[in-house]
C-alpha cells in the first residue's frame, strides 16, 4: 500500500470525487497504526460481533476455510 502511494499522483484529482479502493485501503491501514490492532481484529469488535455476524471476517480461520465452496471445486478439479 505505502509502496503504491509513494508512486501516486492524484494531483488532476484535487476538487474531484469519486469513490476510492486506494482511500478505504489506506483507512484501514491508518485504523491499525492509530490503535495497533489487526484490520481483522477491528472489524470484528466494532461490526461482526456487534451485528452478530459471526460468519464474517476478513481472515477465515481454518475451520472458515475448510468450508470455502471455491477451494472444494479447486480440489475437485485438481484432484487434490
Amino acid at each position: 500500500m505505502l509502496a503504491f502511494l509513494a508512486d501516486a499522483d492524484y494531483t488532476e484529482q484535487i476538487g474531484k470525487f469519486e469513490y476510492s479502493n486506494t482511500g478505504m485501503g489506506l483507512l484501514g491501514y491508518i485504523l491499525c497504526k492509530v490503535t495497533d490492532r489487526t484490520y481483522d481484529d477491528l472489524l470484528k469488535k466494532y461490526i461482526t460481533t456487534p451485528l452478530h455476524m459471526m460468519e464474517t471476517a476478513a481472515l477465515l480461520n481454518t475451520e472458515q476455510n475448510s468450508r470455502d465452496i471455491h477451494q472444494r471445486e479447486k480440489s475437485c478439479l485438481t484432484g487434490i
